[in-house]
């Protein structure tokens, strides 16, 4: 992924001999890689009766793409496949997945030996021969591994979800990782600069409240301040399992809600936030800079639903920019001139899919009227028309539709609408009446569940 790489080294195999190909920068065969694209690219990247097979096809989509400019036709992906069979891995390189699979063990000691010996990840410092071996391998059992696991997704009907889903995101994400996202390094070290002089600002405030000395960084002295000086109950830390008070970011949350008055709480909350954006996300960001732009990497295997996680850097775990931190944190991705970001949300997503898979005629009739959705499920909740619904039931409405998506019970809901527990109960009674047709297909649902354990959409995951 890196664009600076010294080195490329390709191996192309047919499942029964394997060549392997290097091409390093500074040389005329840097050159040769893009000569051989004349025929590489058309006789086989492009032709539509060859499968090519891939181990992490965004990967391997990004580098034909920064090399070729052309997205390979008809591919298929072991790794992909491996988690469509399998959601539950605790691994999917190539390595454990030859491993479980085929129960052949590692062998790619010597190229490992080399690089400890070396003493840091340069490929282009290992001699050709041991990479070459290390290469070969990797296509040989990649195909294996493709050709072991072809029986297993059509045996789990999961090869709609490659085609449909898995595949064509591989290409989306091969795209994303080729062209990175612009950083403003200057602001990055300006909000680093501005979020250090901020907690350090706080931590010289904190010893010296009240008649309780505080490390800023103990929760323990924390709790004993806001017992003795604040005033606030200590039943309101709820217990570990070891016995000990609590004094998570969620207790914090929800003293700050109970307690406005006691500043010191919302000032708390902020500075634990500005540590762990400076920790985890801005001081180790400038290393994944590479003139001006960071490259994410995305991961298809990363959970078991199939929902994308992102590493080096983290991209989709920065904080929402609904905080006033979070934006500012977003502001330091600036996009270049003569270009705008843009943003794309699914509007209602889980409600529509709600709607769809249950054919609830109220439900359905909620998103057909044109009105704003939330509000037209209100009314048909609290039996009023929608002009006569407050902004107050609108959310009451709103926060009922996805807690009964996601299975809240009435204690659930309580908790995070903040109603009694009994006028909880009558909501969802009011709502399941009406919309019976959605509560029939969730019903049906976690029936299947109980009995099988699992739940398969219309792509067969």
């Amino acid at each position: 992924r890196n664009p600076k790489a010294m080195v490329v080294c390709m191996g192309m195999g047919n499942g029964t001999t394997v060549d392997v190909l290097f091409f390093r920068r500074g040389r005329d065969d840097w050159v040769d890689c893009r000569v051989l694209g004349d025929e590489f690219v058309r006789k086989i990247l492009l032709n539509t009766e060859v499968t090519k097979v891939f181990f992490r096809s965004s990967f391997e989509i990004m580098w034909f793409y920064r090399l070729f400019g052309v997205i390979p036709k008809r591919f298929a992906d072991p790794m992909l496949m491996a988690h469509a069979v399998n959601e539950n891995l605790p691994s999917y390189s190539l390595q454990f997945l030859v491993n479980y699979f085929l129960g052949l063990s590692q062998w790619k000691t010597k190229v490992k030996e080399e690089l400890e010996f070396i003493g840091l990840f340069d490929m282009s410092k290992i001699d050709e021969e041991v990479l070459a071996e290390y290469n070969a391998k990797d296509v040989a059992y990649t195909y294996r591994l493709y050709e072991y696991l072809r029986p297993l997704v059509d045996r789990e009907g999961v090869e709609k979800l490659l085609k449909k889903v898995s595949y064509p995101t591989s290409v989306v994400l091969a795209l994303a990782e080729a062209t990175g996202l612009p950083v403003s390094v200057e602001r990055l070290e300006e909000l680093i600069q501005k979020l250090k002089r901020e907690i350090q600002e706080f931590e010289v405030l904190a010893p010296r409240l009240g008649g309780v000395p505080i490390n800023p960084r103990s929760n323990q002295q924390w709790i004993e301040y806001l017992i003795k000086e604040a005033k606030i109950p200590p039943d309101e830390f709820p217990r570990t399992e070891k016995g000990n008070f609590s004094f998570s970011s969620e207790v914090l949350d929800e003293l700050i809600e109970r307690y406005p008055e006691v500043e010191i709480l919302q000032r708390l909350r902020d500075y634990r936030l500005k540590q762990k954006l400076l920790s985890t996300y801005l001081e180790t960001l400038p290393e994944y800079v590479v003139e001006g732009r960071v490259y994410p990497k995305f991961h298809q295997t990363g959970t078991v639903t199939g929902r994308l996680s992102c590493s080096s850097p983290p991209l989709q775990n920065f904080p929402s920019e609904k905080l006033s931190l979070g934006k500012e944190l977003r502001s330091i991705f600036v996009a270049p001139d003569g270009w705008v970001f843009i943003e794309i949300d699914a509007s209602q997503h889980e409600l529509r899919v709600l709607a769809n898979l249950s054919r609830d005629a109220n439900l359905i009739a909620s998103f057909t009227s044109g009105g704003d959705v939330h509000r037209e499920n209100a009314a048909k909740i609290f039996k009023k028309p929608p002009e006569e619904v407050t902004e107050l039931e609108r959310q009451i409405g709103k926060k009922l539709s996805f807690a009964v998506i996601y299975g809240a019970s009435p204690q659930g809901v309580a908790r995070f609408t903040k109603l009694p527990e009994e006028e909880c109960v009558r909501l969802l009674q009011a709502m399941r009446e009406a919309f019976p047709k959605a509560f029939e297909f969730l019903d049906g649902i976690e029936r299947i569940a109980g009995r099988s354990g699992v739940v398969a959409p219309d792509c067969g995951r």
